[in-house]
């Protein structure tokens, strides 16, 4: 599994965090830190945390109050024209009183000055091209279209090394209970209506991701919740749990999901995929770009040998969005959860 660090906040613990997310953090160097299952430490006693607290030392209480109560430089040119800069005596001169004539000319100038200005800017006003700062409008939501990847099941399936797990998963992915399929519907915004579309993958990865608690499993021992059970538990669990439940959800309003076991020489991960088919990858980039203010160009996704696109929906996708950054796997199983199916790669 991916390495994870827990900050406790009021005797609570909070998290999960990567490296790179606990580091954008404001950790205190005495704040309480916890890597993965380990025991509490402060964040001081971390080596890949201790470059955030490198910085000079302020001064100490006394060294304030010292400098506090000394007495401002005294100023020898300010002391001076303090007596040599004398109030001056009024005029006794009579002023001569300005004509009526006088004010009027100067009211007419101004008038005059104001009257050019304004017109000069609504010309300028209706000259101009519409506003630029309005937001632009949003670009078309991608309708998902695509065929059911093609995986038929032999006789020998049976023998495989996966065929255990994947009734297992297919087992827990339950997308035809109406507690999963009631609480995705509840997802979907609504201006995301209509056919099975890319807005409504978004919608319902923002709600779960922004809401999912991280909670390890057993010691040696993989329990993997079923859909409804992560929704009926507040939506805690390690990352299987969030796999199934996001597969369990996009399955349960038209999508085809494919969930991954994935492993690298240090760690294993669990993620689902969203089958986009042969939807415009172009349109796709445009509005997850248009949704998330601008946070990539370039959409991560698998091709399989059906042509069919395939993005995933990981909870640690980097950036956070549908079809951010893979995690770094070497091998793997993939599990189909329509076809009750597995392979490995």
């Amino acid at each position: 599994m991916l390495k994870v660090y827990f900050i406790l906040k009021k005797d609570i613990p909070v998290g999960p965090y990567t490296l790179k997310e606990i580091k954008a953090l404001a950790v205190d160097p005495n704040d309480m830190v916890r890597f993965g299952d380990e025991s509490w430490k402060m964040a001081s006693e971390f080596p890949e945390l201790k470059s955030l607290f490198e910085h000079n030392n302020p001064l100490s209480q006394e060294e304030e109050d010292k400098t506090a109560s000394q007495p401002p430089p005294f100023d020898k040119h300010k002391f001076e024209n303090h007596f040599d800069n004398k109030s001056p005596e009024p005029k006794r001169e009579k002023q001569k009183k300005r004509s009526p004539n006088y004010i009027v000319l100067i009211a007419a100038t101004v008038l005059i000055a104001l009257v050019i200005t304004i017109a000069t800017n609504m010309d300028s006003i209706n000259n101009s091209s519409p506003v630029e700062n309005l937001e632009s409008p949003p670009p078309p939501n991608p309708v998902i279209s695509f065929n059911l990847s093609n995986h038929s099941k032999s006789f020998f399936d049976f023998l495989k090394p996966c065929s255990e797990e994947n009734n297992n998963i297919d087992t827990k992915c339950d997308y035809k209970n109406s507690i999963v399929r009631n609480y995705a519907l509840n997802l979907i915004n609504p201006e995301n209506q209509g056919e099975f579309n890319l807005g409504q993958v978004c919608d319902i990865y923002d709600k779960i991701r922004g809401s999912w608690i991280y909670v390890n499993d057993p010691q040696i021992y993989n329990y993997v919740a079923f859909g409804s059970e992560s929704i009926n538990n507040g939506l805690r669990g390690d990352c299987d749990d969030y796999a199934v439940l996001m597969a369990a959800l996009l399955s349960s309003i038209g999508g085809e999901i494919r969930l991954t076991y994935a492993y690298n020489d240090k760690d294993g991960h669990a993620y689902s995929e969203i089958n986009l088919g042969k939807t415009n990858l172009d349109e796709a980039i445009n509005y997850i770009n248009w949704r998330y203010k601008n946070t990539f160009t370039n959409l991560h996704y698998k091709t399989d040998q059906e042509k069919n696109n395939w993005i995933n929906v990981d909870w640690f996708s980097d950036p956070p969005t549908p079809g951010g950054e893979y995690f770094k796997e070497t091998h793997g199983t993939h599990f189909y959860i329509l076809q009750n199916f597995c392979e490995t790669y």
